[in-house]
């Protein structure tokens, strides 16, 4: 008995080590036979978090899963079992549950970037944007220059319309690293939507420089040049984000984003029923698509079909309560109102 238990733990000893050499090659398939065998001889943690991290790499999922919940089992707070769950779950899109994990680790002590980061990123993720602020602000307490951390609470701020808190934060970012592609893109859009956009096509342009084949900054280009009523180059820029956007969609025609830009450029463009037909996919993928919606209340109004206009508006609202959307029904109900009187 004492012999057998000796050689179980040897066995076990080189099916783990044969294991991890197959792993670093990348050879998951082959790995993750050994420690199978690893496991029939001693079930630990470790083993079984090898196997749930094998059976990820080769995207079976629900067993990844499974063996990561086995793990927790025999060891419930182990730290690197608890994060590769984490891991899993915000890979298959689970985010609620994969917020909840991350929030164990920081109940058991972890107390880092990576962890603050993902709590902060979950929250505003899941639209609890005081929440992720809170766990940014814990990130910038142990690196007040990470501008990773400060580009994210600019957004928060941006998002809760406190366009003058989310400027001055990423002016910081700004500061810190002035080619930064995130920092100059929410410098843009924090501009335009401050009603400077002259300034905001400076940002834009300097980003553009850093990635010339991104599609949502020709169209962010063009929106500033429409706005400025500069059609000749607005035209210019759409017609460029129409191009980037299509080689985009080619690879992935499931992007609700890239959609949405798609019908913008479209519409500006005079290619108003084609504009249509793009946001009807996008709200057919996803029917609760917030841009998607509101775009689609726009054209209905620009093409004068108040009464459908109205409609897709407050469904808006019902989802999102916001005050530039209440002044848009306003509007809508009263070209409505005065149709009918005429």
């Amino acid at each position: 008995m004492f012999l057998n238990r000796i050689f179980g733990r040897f066995n076990a000893y080189l099916n783990r080590k044969k294991g991890i050499k197959l792993y670093r090659e990348k050879k998951y398939e082959e790995s993750l036979k050994f420690f199978n065998k690893a496991i029939n001889f001693k079930s630990t943690p470790e083993l079984l978090n090898y196997k749930g991290y094998l059976l990820e790499k080769l995207e079976i999922f629900d067993k990844s899963l499974k063996t990561y919940n086995e793990s927790l089992v025999l060891e419930p707070n182990n730290k690197r079992v608890i994060a590769s769950k984490a891991r899993l779950l915000e890979l298959i899109g689970e985010y609620g549950d994969a917020l909840n994990c991350y929030c164990d680790l920081f109940k058991l002590g972890c107390n880092d970037l990576f962890v603050y980061s993902k709590i902060g990123f979950l929250f505003k993720k899941s639209g609890n944007f005081s929440k992720a602020i809170k766990y940014f602000d814990k990130g910038l307490k142990l690196d007040s220059n990470d501008v990773w951390f400060l580009n994210e609470k600019s957004e928060c701020y941006f998002i809760l319309k406190d366009y003058k808190k989310a400027l001055n934060i990423v002016n910081k970012a700004y500061d810190l690293e002035p080619n930064n592609l995130t920092t100059l893109y929410n410098m843009g859009i924090l501009l335009f939507e401050s009603h400077r956009e002259k300034e905001a096509l400076k940002f834009f342009k300097k980003a553009l420089e850093l990635d010339i084949e991104n599609p949502i900054l020709y169209s962010e280009i063009g929106k500033t040049y429409a706005t400025l009523n500069n059609e000749e180059k607005a035209s210019k820029y759409f017609k460029k984000a129409l191009f980037y956007i299509n080689n985009e969609l080619n690879k992935n025609d499931n992007r609700c984003d890239l959609l949405v830009e798609k019908s913008i450029s479209l519409f500006y463009l005079g290619k108003r029923d084609e504009a249509l037909d793009v946001i009807n996919k996008v709200l057919k993928m996803d029917p609760n698509y917030l841009n998607g919606i509101a775009y689609k209340a726009y054209y209905l109004k620009e093409m004068e079909e108040y009464e459908k206009s109205l409609f897709y508006y407050d469904k808006l609202l019902d989802l999102y309560n916001d005050e530039k959307f209440i002044k848009l029904r306003e509007e809508v109900l009263s070209l409505l109102e005065n149709n009918k009187k005429n």
